[in-house]
């Protein structure tokens, strides 16, 4: 029994459809940063299902700020939906860093 705990720790846990499905991107992170984190489980999937069942799958976990820009563009492959979400996450970040340029505290 002492055996099988000090080694679990090696014990890599499968996911399937349903882990990644309750996988949901927080407002406060990026679109790359919950990209990263999903694709990482999915990896752990052995039996996966077709690229566009994954890629719907994907979407309906993504925040609105990203969800609803993307929900009404056709991507077949994760590779189509990079390129479109990183675009709007740094349109997003740049907006954020120009928005941000003005509002400095005045000098006493």
């Amino acid at each position: 029994m002492a055996l099988a705990r000090h080694y679990a720790d090696n014990v890599e846990i499968q996911t399937n459809m349903h882990t990644l499905e309750f996988m949901v991107q927080k407002e406060k992170k990026g679109f790359t940063e919950f990209l990263t984190r999903w694709r990482k489980e999915s990896f752990k999937m052995d039996n996966k299902p077709d690229e566009w069942v994954m890629v719907e799958k994907f979407l309906n976990n993504l925040c609105p700020t990203y969800a609803t820009p993307l929900r009404y563009q056709s991507f077949h492959t994760f590779k189509e939906l990079i390129v479109v979400g990183t675009r709007i996450e740094d349109d997003i970040r740049r907006s954020v860093l120009e928005n941000t340029k003005g509002t400095q505290a005045p000098a006493s």
